[in-house]
This record gives structure tokens, sequence and C-alpha cells, in this order.
């Protein structure tokens, strides 16, 4: 009986679309095969899935959608150090035209919009408006930040059996004057 033809979706067959997918949702190269519909078992699924991941069709899908996926996780990344800093780094003066006056929302540059964590609009008995604007706290921001740069860590220390030490990571450590 002659073998039956696996359907073809673009260039990648059913199957083979079934086990990228499989291995790009993290299932290992066995199990993604065997899920995929193969009916290879054991050590011959292993040495098949093998294969097939070095598949000149399969291969490059697979390098595509994870380059893909790494660099919407930069951006992200990049998204939230943007605006964390926005947060951390926004100056007050920005609120105030020429004459000292507090600018309406509408009017605020955009980084300071950003870093406004609430308004209140407060009409007066002669129909003029004037605005309180809430921040979101500066510091907790830059504690954000130093996370996400891996900042402020405490010191590690490697030491080998010769009693080297090797220091992984540092931060500066206040003499004792500068200490409240």
């Amino acid at each position: 009986m002659p073998k039956k033809k696996a359907k073809k979706i673009g260039k990648l067959s059913i199957q083979q679309r079934r086990f990228v997918n499989n291995v790009l949702e993290g299932m290992d190269a066995k199990n993604a095969y065997i899920k995929a519909g193969y009916t290879a078992r054991g050590k011959s699924a292993e040495a098949s899935a093998s294969q097939l991941l070095g598949n000149p069709k399969v291969q490059p899908l697979i390098k595509e959608v994870q380059n893909k996926a790494n660099k919407a996780a930069e951006i992200t990344q990049q998204r939230i150090k943007d605006e964390e800093s926005r947060l951390a780094f926004y100056d007050l003066k920005e609120l105030f035209d020429s004459k000292g006056t507090i600018i309406p929302p509408h009017k605020l540059p955009k980084n300071i919009r950003q870093a406004i964590h609430g308004i209140e609009i407060i009409v007066g008995p002669l129909g003029e408006t004037k605005y309180k604007y809430k921040f979101h706290e500066k510091g907790k921001a830059l504690e954000r930040l130093e996370r996400i740069e891996g900042m402020n860590q405490p010191e590690k220390h490697i030491v080998d059996l010769e009693g080297k030490i090797e220091i992984i990571n540092s931060y500066a450590i206040p003499d004792d004057e500068d200490t409240p």
C-alpha cells in the first residue's frame, strides 16, 4: 500500500507545524514529536525528533518565532525602564509656566503627565479652576529602577580552596561618620 502523503500548510506539513508549536510552547522535542502525531516511540522518537529539529524547513521557523518573542520581550523591558525613569526623574518646574502659574493638565509636557498619579480639580465660587496634582513616589520608582538594573545587590564573595576571595558584586558601605 502506498504511503499516505501528509497535508502541507505553506512549506510545512500539518504534523511539522504541530511539532513547531509544541516546541515553542516549551515541550521537549521527543514529547513534541509524539504529540504532533508522529508514531515513533522511545529512542526512535528522540532520534526522529532531533532530526526534525534540524530540518531546514522547521529550524528557521522556530528561530524566527523565538527571535520575534525575544524582540518583544526587549521592547517590554525597555518600556518598563522608560516608564520608571519618567516617574523617578520628572522635574516639578515643568508644572509651571513662565509666570509661575500651574499649567492645566492638557498643556503639561508628556513626561509630566505620565508621572501624575491623580488630579484633583477644584472649581472656585467664581468659576476659576485650580488643579492639585498627585505624583507617583520618586523614591519607589528609583528603587524599582535599581532592581531592574541590578544595583544595590548585597556583596557576594567566592572563596576558593586556596583562600582567594573574588568579589562578584559590591556596593558602597557608608563610613561610620556618615551614618546617623
